[in-house]
């Protein structure tokens, strides 16, 4: 049985972090194993939690532990435990058979676009080459928007960065709130696309994820999600410009569909601001038509989206866990 939960991430006062708890719940209701064992969410999860948690372990004969990483990258992890006389199964955003796409699902469930499937396609809107949105002054996101000011490329795209003179036009501060957001003063919009008019006025979206390598924290969220769901072509700003990410959820990329205008490759992260100012040199014609062009493509990612969600199986993972911690 679970003996314990170790839980000092969001509070529970939002309608994410309210099911997220629901989650740890469901989970410890449904282990199955004889030997004792705790759970630790690995949200916020410091040193002296480490240390209390593996105190607790010692103390109690904990044979099994269970860590959970569904809100952030994980920081709580299998190495962690090692000299421990412990099985550790790892659920949310990790590699292996516990991973478990918890925003993916909160999209599904909380998201919502504000546009219909017409007025996201209409090309005419669209006249601003890109799109690149930071909140939280993460050193990746504070790096490309230096980039883009050193290129004289934030007037020609939609930029913004956290406690910058780079704010939207007009903030979009109807929404509802879903997740804390403290840490910057743009407000936390991770359930819609934000401002419609200013969404749909953009061709290129410049992703720039929580992590600069997202293959190594294993966490791509609601950032992607919204290019995918609204229908715009994307490319994330990350060590290997979310190649193996997309690829391993069968999305199809979008980095050689420019071999018009450049023959930079996209795949290299250091080529993002050269083809930006290509792009940011192209005509709104161009835009509009290159858009028509990935019509096909922005629609088999979005539907594979929907299709990706309903990929994920929590009960298939805790099926997993149950098998592991025998």
């Amino acid at each position: 049985m679970i003996v314990k939960i170790f839980d000092s991430g969001w509070s529970r006062d939002l309608p994410i972090p309210q099911w997220h708890s629901e989650h740890l719940d469901h989970i410890a209701q449904n282990y199955t194993g004889s030997a004792k064992a705790i759970l630790a969410n690995s949200t916020w999860y410091t040193d002296e939690i480490h240390a209390e948690v593996v105190a607790y372990v010692k103390e109690n004969d904990i044979k099994n532990v269970i860590l959970t990483s569904l809100c952030d990258a994980h920081i709580a992890r299998r190495e962690l435990f090692e000299g421990l006389d412990v099985k550790v199964f790892e659920i949310g955003y990790y590699k292996g058979q516990g991973f478990y796409d918890f925003f993916a699902l909160c999209w599904d469930r909380f998201g919502n676009t504000r546009l219909s499937e017409q007025e996201m396609l209409d090309h005419q809107t669209i006249h601003k080459p890109f799109m690149c949105l930071n909140r939280k002054h993460h050193e990746h996101r504070v790096r490309i928007v230096n980039e883009l000011r050193s290129a004289g490329l934030t007037d020609k795209g939609i930029v913004t960065l956290a406690g910058t003179d780079l704010r939207l036009d007009e903030d979009f501060s109807d929404h509802k709130v879903h997740a804390p957001e403290s840490g910057a003063d743009i407000p936390n919009d991770i359930m819609t696309l934000g401002n419609p008019r200013i969404w749909c006025s953009h061709f290129l979206n410049v992703v720039t994820e929580t992590w600069w390598d997202i293959n190594r924290a294993y966490l791509a969220a609601d950032k992607y999600f919204k290019p995918l769901v609204g229908l715009r072509p994307f490319l994330i700003w990350s060590e290997d410009m979310g190649v193996e990410w997309l690829t391993d959820r069968k999305f199809e990329l979008y980095h050689d569909d420019f071999r018009d205008i450049t023959n930079l490759d996209l795949r290299d992260h250091n080529n993002m601001i050269p083809f930006l100012k290509i792009l940011s040199d192209q005509p709104t014609a161009y835009l509009q038509q290159k858009y028509l062009d990935l019509r096909d493509k922005l629609l088999y990612n979005r539907n594979r989206f929907n299709q990706y969600v309903k990929e994920q199986d929590l009960e298939q993972v805790i099926q997993h866990m149950n098998d592991e911690l025998q």
